[in-house]
């Protein structure tokens, strides 16, 4: 729960402590009247290597932006957004629970060919020749965009595809007149790049049986943080046994 919401403030009156604090950082794009005036605000060499790897993709033949609503289109690109970031996590021997579910797929596609829910789904994606090289998957609820899965294809690192993709969607978040783009938890270092704040998240867990307590234990920061420490100290070969083990 987010620490702003009702619930949270709620839980947290009757003594629930949780079992986790994480930070969802997020950029106000209240602080800006526009595009351009965000981009001002960035450092010269910062807003200089942008504009030239941008150039340097805008070269390439068939490269291709795109920031597209629900329906068939968005459906492929959450397809091919989904498979690059599987990519990402199989390199690096990530164990991802909802990746690893093939209705995460099922659902991700089905919300962005729909339009029946209150948030709308909206993919933005950077390509060329036909070929994905960098996506995102988001909803937009109200006057807020929330970022809920980003990938890019490492093979393209040198063009820094993540970037130009975010860029596209901080610029269409301006043309909606999106007040805050939400990059939510947990705060990792290429998302605070982009964020002008952060706001806490709290895991919370009500153990009701005994295999409970067990579940809520297991969950608490210091055993996941000591498993995943444990897993990051073992040799490569070692570290893709238990990736696929788990």
């Amino acid at each position: 729960m987010r620490a702003d919401s009702r619930v949270a403030e709620f839980l947290s009156s009757s003594g629930l402590a949780p079992k986790r604090i994480q930070q969802a950082p997020f950029l106000d794009l209240r602080n800006f009247s526009s595009m351009a005036a965000y981009r001002a605000h960035i450092s010269t060499r910062t807003r200089k290597t942008r504009s030239r790897k941008r150039r340097r993709f805008e070269e390439k033949n068939g490269a291709k932006n795109e920031v597209v609503g629900e329906g068939k289109r968005a459906a492929d690109l959450v397809k091919g957004t989904l498979s690059i970031k599987r990519k990402w996590f199989e390199e690096r021997n990530i164990v991802s629970r909802a990746f690893s579910d093939p209705r995460f797929d099922v659902f991700m596609e089905r919300m962005a060919t729909t339009n029946t829910h209150r948030a709308e789904c909206v993919v933005t994606a950077v390509s060329f020749d036909d070929t994905l090289i960098a996506g995102e998957i988001g909803f937009v609820n109200k006057d807020t965009y929330v970022s809920h899965v980003a990938a890019y294809d490492v093979t393209h690192a040198r063009l820094s595809p993540g970037v130009l993709q975010f860029e596209d969607t901080i610029a269409a978040c301006f043309d909606r007149g999106i007040k805050t783009i939400d990059l939510l938890a947990p705060s990792d270092p290429y998302k605070s790049q982009w964020a002008s704040g952060s706001v806490d998240v709290y895991d919370f867990a009500v153990p009701l049986t005994a295999k409970g307590y067990v579940v809520a234990a297991v969950k608490s920061a210091w055993v996941q943080s000591a498993l995943r420490a444990g897993v990051r100290i073992l040799p490569q070969r070692l570290q893709q046994v238990v990736a696929r083990v788990a």
